[in-house]
């Protein structure tokens, strides 16, 4: 069992380092973002230096952008190229298959954090405690985790085409509302109401509360995983539809 997982995320860690698109709009578009935008000339939100928060938002965009697309396309594809069919007289059982494309993703997305972290230190002098640094870092790493379950659920669709739309519509649309490109008090009471209650906020806001010293959202926690429950079930609820359709 461990064999076959070990040999399936090495599959899939290759694929993802191949996929150049994936690369540049889930890594580098971000730090591209970060640059032009950490210019602007503000000095502080919420208490927290505007370069380093919105370190925080770039690497929020880039992960969910990541977690959603590349899940997303990669099991619309094999499913649509009978992958998903084949899978089930091979050895490998499809919880081993399904685990070794989260995992990997996981990698990926610890290793995006880290890259920015390092981008904002170094090139945009970021200066954050260790504590800070590693705080922020592993709050994105479990805020990135309701994606992955968005991502699963895209995952269904039966167009790659289609699921390339639905992918930027949903990304955009949840870095507008949970405040990642705009910060939420820029935004009318109702609509930041709403917005607050967004995964990508949730996501940011627990960071950006660690570089302001302010205390663990726990509830933002709880909705976190209320989120990835919900995706996750609706996911696997349609996947089982379509099997029995088929």
């Amino acid at each position: 069992m461990m064999r076959a997982y070990l040999a399936q995320s090495k599959i899939e860690l290759l694929r993802t380092f191949r996929n150049r698109k994936s690369i540049f709009f889930t890594l580098l578009m971000p730090i591209i973002f970060y640059f032009i935008m950490s210019q602007n000339g503000a000095e502080k939100m919420g208490g927290v230096e505007w370069k380093a928060y919105f370190l925080i938002s770039m690497t929020a965009y880039g992960l969910m952008g990541s977690s959603i697309f590349n899940l997303s396309l990669r099991l619309v594809q094999e499913r649509t190229q009978g992958w998903s069919h084949q899978l089930k007289i091979t050895p490998l059982p499809p919880s081993t298959y399904f685990a070794a494309k989260v995992s990997v993703q996981l990698l990926v997305n610890l290793g995006q954090i880290v890259v920015m972290f390092l981008v904002g230190h170094f090139a945009n002098s970021v200066e954050l405690t260790a504590g800070q640094w590693i705080g922020a870092g592993f709050w994105l790493l479990l805020g990135s985790v309701p994606f992955l379950a968005i991502g699963t659920l895209l995952g269904t669709m039966d167009k790659v085409e289609t699921a390339q739309i639905v992918n930027q519509i949903v990304t955009l649309g949840l870095s507008f509302l949970g405040g990642i490109f705009y910060p939420m008090s820029l935004f009318p009471e109702w609509l930041r109401k709403f917005g607050e209650l967004t995964p990508s906020y949730l996501m940011g806001n627990g960071a950006w509360n660690i570089l302001g010293n302010q205390p663990v959202d726990w509830g933002g926690v709880a909705i976190l995983a209320i989120y990835f429950v919900l995706f996750t079930g609706l996911a696997s609820y349609i996947l089982q539809k379509k099997e029995v359709s088929s």
